[in-house]
């Protein structure tokens, strides 16, 4: 349909995404491809869906997809703070201590 309506391929078109739902329950989040989650708690970064090894810039999935299985879920129950980004940030909140402790500073 893409290629047809708009003359490009799908995999021109495609992109990765997060999206956090937040409720009296808690947090549910879910991902499709690269996107990084992290949440704040006592001053300390901690990965949702943690990086086995090396960089996570290496899209896996991505939308429009036909597989959704390929859509990553976690319910992180009463979260208060929680990040969604790029490959980029969550690379950065790995691997740069000066970076995560400028980022917990109270505001």
């Amino acid at each position: 349909m893409l290629a047809e309506g708009y003359r490009i391929e799908t995999r021109e078109a495609a992109c990765v995404g997060a999206v956090a739902v937040f409720s009296d329950r808690g947090c549910e989040l879910a991902r499709i491809g690269d996107v990084t989650d992290f949440t704040l708690s006592g001053g300390e970064f901690a990965e949702v869906f943690p990086v086995e090894s090396g960089f996570m810039n290496v899209v896996s999935a991505t939308l429009p997809g036909e597989r959704p299985e390929q859509v990553e879920t976690a319910d992180l129950g009463l979260a208060r703070i929680v990040v969604l980004g790029t490959d980029g940030l969550g690379n950065d909140l790995r691997n740069s201590p000066a970076l995560r402790s400028w980022l917990r500073r109270p505001a």
